[in-house]
């Protein structure tokens, strides 16, 4: 017996490739009758609520840090930090910092073995590949990426509500489902 994606020579035996880590034979079997529960369109809105309250607490924390540090230092050096009056570069500098704390906060959680953002767990969801693996960082990464583009086009999240496995664009493009927790 050959596992079917790695190839390699196997037990007959064998539920598990050593090789690979694929399910193989009866162990197939039984993960195919499991159903598999997807997290439907509202459920994952109220978790992104939620994930949203959650990272501006953080990003309004870590504002007050960085203001901190910024006024102690001013205070030493005996000046003003300069971007504080300059609008444009402050605007920015916030933006960036928005994005880094939601890109962190996000791709760590759903690549963590919770497998779930804070908004997730609490409605009993989790972030698989198409396998039902945990994601690599690379992976929640991408699919970070594919949502905050899709964000910008908000119809594009309907998506979730009309797919199969209720999927939205940034889910396809990174080869992800967001499913109901086995207990």
């Amino acid at each position: 017996m050959y596992c079917q994606t790695c190839g390699e020579p196997l037990p007959d035996d064998s539920l598990y490739c050593s090789s690979c880590g694929r399910r193989i034979g009866t162990a197939a079997l039984q993960a195919e009758e499991e159903p598999v529960e997807y997290a439907g369109f509202i459920k994952r809105l109220v978790a992104n609520f939620f994930d949203n309250i959650v990272i501006l607490v953080l990003f309004f924390l870590l504002l007050i840090v960085l203001g901190a540090f910024a006024g102690i230092g001013a205070a030493l050096l005996q000046t003003t930090p300069s971007f504080i009056y300059d609008d444009k570069a402050f605007t920015i500098f916030t933006l960036v910092l928005l994005a880094l704390c939601t890109y962190f906060y996000r791709a760590c959680l759903e690549s963590s073995s919770w497998q779930a953002t804070l908004g997730k767990r609490a409605l009993g969801a989790v972030v698989t590949d198409t396998d039902g693996k945990r994601l690599t960082f690379r992976r929640a990464t991408a699919r970070f990426i594919g949502k905050f583009l899709s964000e910008f086009v908000f119809p594009v999240f309907i998506v979730i509500a009309v797919t199969q496995k209720k999927q939205g664009l940034h889910d396809m493009a990174a080869g992800t489902l967001v499913v109901k927790k086995r207990r």
